[in-house]
């Protein structure tokens, strides 16, 4: 029971969602894990370590086994995760003044949850939330008024040195848990900024907040839209990626992996920036 627990725990502690939950509570779960095991032997070290066991007791012992072995490989697959082998694009991270989650990144797709389709250019993408002094990315658990997300409005950064190829707006935005799924407006309002031969998209931007249009020339740190919630999205969030041009027909391009300010983020990574 008690690697029963630990698999579940190290699982859930690396893949939870817990920018919604509070990231103070997620880093009390191994605490309060260590302090339950070992009062569990100590109230149990005049057991014996092994007895005989009847045929209910090994059956049992078997799906034990086989959610032991589930739960540590979804762990691990999320640890393996936190890296990659690939060559990295080097960029800025696109927010300032405060704490910020990563609600989706890595190379895993336990971790990112567009990571489990090919070669799209969307492979290493990243969601961002803003988090309270709290450590959750809301006020109230998943909440239906886009307003209580604290990332909605946030100024976006430009990340990297580049020429705006495309600029959408217009579309509304839609209250937490609606997404729109037309082909036209998966992603929302939206930048797409070349660099050499490299495009960084950033999609979901709030409607009439875009502050560069197609054809101009920016630099890291240019401030370029604001944060919404419109298209294919459940809350309001930052989805930025990165994929070479050309690369891999018909897909558009083969997604990037990206350090910001040379940190590879997955999934649950908090951010601070000045």
């Amino acid at each position: 029971m008690s690697l029963l627990t630990g698999g579940y725990v190290f699982y859930i502690f690396l893949a939870g969602q817990w920018h919604a939950i509070g990231y103070g509570i997620r880093l009390m779960i191994p605490l309060i894990f260590a302090l339950s095991l070992a009062g569990s032997f100590y109230r149990n070290r005049s057991l014996p370590i092994w007895h005989k066991h009847n045929p209910k007791e090994w059956f049992a012992a078997l799906i034990m086994t086989i959610f032991i072995l589930v739960f540590t490989a979804m762990a691990a697959w999320s640890f393996l995760g936190k890296s990659h082998n690939k060559a990295a694009l080097e960029a800025e991270f696109p927010f300032r003044n405060g704490y910020f989650a990563i609600i989706d990144g890595g190379n895993s797709p336990i971790i990112n949850s567009l990571h489990r389709y090919p070669d799209i250019p969307d492979k290493f993408s990243l969601k961002i939330g803003r988090l309270s002094n709290e450590g959750k990315h809301s006020s109230g658990f998943f909440p239906v008024d886009s307003s209580a997300y604290y990332i909605l409005g946030d100024t976006i950064y430009s990340p990297v040195n580049g020429i705006v190829m495309s600029a959408v707006d217009g579309i509304d935005p839609l209250q937490p848990s609606w997404s729109d799924s037309l082909d036209s407006k998966v992603a929302g309002n939206q930048l797409q900024i070349r660099q050499q031969d490299v495009v960084w998209v950033l999609n979901h931007l709030m409607k009439g907040s875009l502050l560069v249009q197609q054809g101009d020339t920016i630099a890291i740190g240019t401030a370029l839209a604001r944060v919404g919630n419109s298209g294919y999205v459940e809350e309001p969030l930052l989805h930025i990626y990165a994929y070479r041009e050309g690369d891999f027909p018909p897909w558009e391009g083969r997604g990037l992996p990206i350090h910001f300010d040379g940190n590879f983020l997955v999934r649950n990574d908090v951010v601070h920036k000045q």
